[in-house]
């Protein structure tokens, strides 16, 4: 994987040996979060390499490595910077994640979701690779109600939906090189709402941890997600084609931390940020694209916009263009 997405190749093999964990420590903070990295066994030369590329908004890194015992404790999550979750499938050996008192123990063709808001462990005994998705924390939360039930869990990625991610994931790799850099955050927005998936159901499999309400927010929250561009989308309509009132769609929304009124406008803002800065979208006015998302009153629009992101509609267009504008 990673043979087409530009990537940075980070090894080891660049340092003396003496100096080559402190190296290694050096590559994993800057690459994921703060971290700490210690040796599994004293014998024997230290190696690890790092491949790391972008697209859009995903981090994509192979690692490859001996073995280590990696870190994130509380001491680290006080100087931290950035708000993610990683997904670490498991590509050669065998791995272990912990975190929220669960032991996540991968082979070959498994994956497990962790969060870095919070501590955690990786330990590998041995020779190991890992394909690390790094997935900012808002892009992952706004499509599923991820809680410390769904983190350290070994999810299947040779069938279900997880198969569906990989191949996805894979597919995207091999066609990189011809895909227009204006799809790139579509192409990602379809591979997170895969990774949501198949985390969510592979969750629900689970007995021991099944949880009515948990269910119930995921298909809500996908129903709004198909109905977003519909104006007259609401907490109301919501709540009566689910058979449910309206105080316990809210009630299931707070383990979100959210309301359903401001999860729908939250998404709305997003999909129209998005086609903001969409070249295919251009020539198309704010308005245009304001009410394609369900909005019927551009000045609550462009109120909400800016305080979301710090600029009307029209200024942040603009800004964003500036960027990209050839000198």
């Amino acid at each position: 994987m990673l043979t087409n997405v530009k990537a940075k190749t980070l090894s080891t093999q660049m340092v003396e040996p003496p100096h080559r964990l402190s190296f290694w420590r050096e590559v994993i903070c800057d690459v994921f979060v703060k971290l700490d990295c210690e040796r599994v066994r004293e014998e024997g030369e230290f190696s690890g390499t790092i491949v790391n590329g972008s697209i859009g908004d995903l981090q994509f890194s192979e690692v490859i490595s001996t073995g280590q015992h990696v870190i994130r404790s509380k001491a680290q999550l006080a100087r931290a910077s950035g708000d993610y979750f990683l997904i670490s499938v498991q590509t050669a050996g065998h791995g272990r994640v912990v975190q929220d008192g669960r032991t996540a123990d991968l082979s070959v063709g498994q994956f497990a979701l962790y969060d870095t808001s919070r501590p955690y462990e990786l330990m590998f005994e041995d020779n190991f690779s890992q394909l690390v998705i790094r997935i900012p924390r808002q892009a992952f939360s706004n499509r599923v109600m991820v809680s410390d039930r769904l983190t350290a869990r070994a999810m299947n990625g040779r069938q279900g939906v997880g198969r569906i991610a990989l191949s996805y994931l894979a597919e995207l790799d091999r066609s990189f090189p011809s895909v227009d850099p204006s799809m790139c955050g579509r192409l990602c927005d379809t591979f997170i709402d895969l990774l949501s998936l198949a985390v969510s159901s592979d969750h629900m499999d689970q007995p021991d941890v099944s949880n009515v309400r948990l269910t119930q927010l995921y298909r809500i929250q996908r129903y709004i997600e198909d109905h977003l561009s519909e104006p007259d989308l609401s907490p109301q309509r919501v709540a009566a084609h689910h058979r449910i009132s309206t105080r316990y769609l809210n009630m299931l929304f707070e383990a979100a931390d959210s309301t359903a009124a401001r999860w729908i406008w939250q998404r709305r803002l997003e999909k129209c940020e998005r086609d903001l800065l969409d070249p295919r979208y251009a020539g198309r006015t704010i308005g245009e694209i304001a009410y394609s998302w369900g909005f019927n009153d551009l000045t609550h629009f462009s109120r909400t916009f800016k305080a979301r992101y710090g600029l009307s509609p029209r200024d942040y267009r603009e800004s964003k263009r500036s960027l990209v504008s050839p000198h």
